[in-house]
């Protein structure tokens, strides 16, 4: 490392910065004076009476063991109806095939 990369270009190092000292001028101990910008505004007994808040992250209410057996059996039988759909698919193409490869031999001979 040669003596240009420390130095600026006037031939004066930069200040060394000791461990508890902001390099970028910082705004002190609390940037914002103690107060919490993202605290919220409102007390206990607002929340309790907001729907949204009194239920947040309530994982237990609304997956009951009745609405898990109605997603599977709706999946299930969406399941059954493509599987279906796609079995029909097949049995069109095939067919296809099977006339193009038909007047394909007839061509031929």
């Amino acid at each position: 490392m040669d003596a240009s990369s420390t130095t600026s270009k006037k031939g004066v190092r930069p200040k060394a910065v000791t461990p508890n000292e902001d390099p970028f001028g910082g705004f002190g101990a609390d940037p914002f004076g103690g107060s919490d910008p993202f605290a919220s505004k409102s007390n206990g007994d607002a929340m309790k009476s907001d729907p949204f808040a009194a239920n947040f992250a309530d994982f237990g209410s609304g997956f009951t063991a009745t609405a898990n057996d109605k997603d599977l059996s709706w999946a299930q039988s969406d399941g059954e109806k493509l599987e279906a759909e796609r079995k029909r698919r097949l049995a069109e193409q095939e067919k296809a095939d099977f006339e193009f490869a038909l007047a394909l031999s007839k061509a031929e001979s």
